[in-house]
This record gives C-alpha cells, sequence and structure tokens, in this order.
C-alpha cells in the first residue's frame, strides 16, 4: 500500500512482509522505516493538515506516526490500552482510513461491515471499564449502519461520501455457478 501527504513531501509505501519506510519527495530520499507492528497494515493514509501518518491493522488496531519526529504521537503510546473492544471486535479489518478537515482532531476508520469516528481530543474517563458494554472509550463511536463498505471519504468540511454495494446485487451479477446450491446437476 502507498500513501502520499496532501502537500506533497512525504511518501509511505508499506509492503508486502509488513515493512513501512517513509520517503521525504523534497530530498527525494529514505527518510524512516516504522518500527514493527503488531500485525500486518491494511492502510495508510496522512493526515491532510500535519505530517502524521496513520496506519490501520488487519487486527483494527491502529498507530498514528509522527513523521518529522520518526515515532509514534504522544497519543498513539499513551492510548494504545484504551482503544474499545468494540473497535478491535469490528469485523472485516480495517480497509480504509479518512479525515475530517472541519474537524482536525478527528478521523475515521472502516472496514467492509462498519466504521469508527474517533475524537483525538478525547480520552477514556479514569476508572471506566473498557468492555464492549461501555460504549467504549470517549472518543470512539463504531457504526455498523452501512454494510457492505466499498468506499467512504470526507468530499468537503463535514460532508462525507459513503459507497456502499448490497450483496445480492453483487450475487446476481455473478454467473449461475458462483452462486448456485448444487453442483453439476
Amino acid at each position: 500500500s502507498m500513501a502520499a501527504s496532501d502537500d506533497g513531501q512525504w511518501l509511505a509505501c508499506g509492503t508486502a512482509d509488513n515493512a513501512i519506510a517513509i520517503y521525504n519527495l523534497d530530498s527525494m530520499k529514505l527518510h524512516c522505516n516504522l518500527p514493527p507492528l503488531d500485525s500486518y497494515h491494511s492502510c495508510l493514509r496522512f493526515h491532510p493538515l500535519s505530517s502524521t501518518l496513520v496506519v490501520g491493522c488487519v487486527s483494527n488496531n491502529f498507530y498514528i506516526f509522527d513523521v518529522e519526529k520518526r515515532r509514534l504521537t504522544d497519543w498513539s503510546r499513551d492510548s494504545a490500552s484504551f482503544i474499545p473492544e468494540a473497535l478491535l471486535r469490528m469485523r472485516g479489518g480495517l480497509r480504509g482510513i479518512c479525515f475530517n478537515v472541519a474537524r482536525p482532531t478527528t478521523l475515521t476508520l472502516y472496514s467492509n461491515a462498519a466504521m469508527c469516528y474517533i475524537d483525538l481530543a478525547k480520552r477514556k474517563k479514569a476508572g471506566k471499564p473498557s468492555g464492549a458494554g461501555s460504549s467504549a472509550a470517549e472518543g470512539f463511536k463504531v457504526v455498523e449502519k452501512y454494510k457492505p463498505l466499498i468506499f467512504m471519504d470526507y468530499v468537503g468540511p463535514d460532508e462525507m461520501m459513503v459507497l456502499e454495494r448490497p450483496w445480492l446485487d453483487v450475487i446476481s451479477s455473478l454467473p449461475e455457478p458462483f452462486f448456485r446450491k448444487k453442483y453439476g446437476t
């Protein structure tokens, strides 16, 4: 996977062996390699207003890297244990990341079955359990309204586009042997 920053300064490249390298496009040189992650990365995206890179993993965990400082952001280091179970159990694995420029401290992660809106300015309140029954950590909201999600992104400030295609529509477009119950009869 690849991601370029909106200002054209940074390029992040992820390989099949889970290595992620960040290149400085101004100097055309390797800037740094990210440390190994807990699971394979599935999506990369630079924040449109800063030099931070968000990396989503197939485990539904995510990391936020400060590219200029070459390390995890303070939020990512301090809040790793506050990721709610609702996000970690989201079906389908993370598929993409999007940002609302009208709310620069937020990001939205999505899989093919759900999306999670995250406000990085909010923290989990001390003493609250992070079980699936809690509306999870403060600042996290999982929405399972759209299925299956093909793509989503913000097209303007506070304006999101969500593209979904119902499974019945997909099945009806397949040739008959793909969805017939009995084969060879």
